[in-house]
């Protein structure tokens, strides 16, 4: 099994990397926007700096990906306090984008 986190490197995504290292066999493609937050390294663990508010064309990096856990999402109060409608479309539009990502790849 290979599955595709989103939102690797936030502090659920971290911690949903590190049990499924610990519990199971998959591999897992870890993808987080800030690349410096990724998880612990592994041998069954490749590390990917993206943000799906871009359309993505990860196909290279993430073929045979068998589910997708989507973490991402962004959660900074003051930049959603100081300009609400900019912040919550780049939540959807990320979204969208892994949906469509996912439906065209078929997942």
């Amino acid at each position: 099994m290979k599955v595709l986190v989103t939102g690797a490197g936030g502090y659920i995504g971290r911690h949903v990397n590190n049990e499924l290292l610990d519990q199971t066999s998959w591999k897992i493609v870890a993808l987080d926007r800030h690349g410096e937050r990724l998880p612990r390294e592994s041998t069954r663990l490749r590390t990917i700096g993206h943000d799906f508010d871009r359309a993505p064309d990860l196909s290279p990096w993430i073929e045979g990906v068998d589910a997708v856990i989507n973490l991402a999402s962004s959660s900074d109060v003051l930049a959603f306090l100081q300009n609400p409608v900019k912040h919550t479309m780049n939540n959807v539009v990320s979204t969208l984008n892994l949906l469509e990502w996912a439906r065209y790849r078929e997942l």
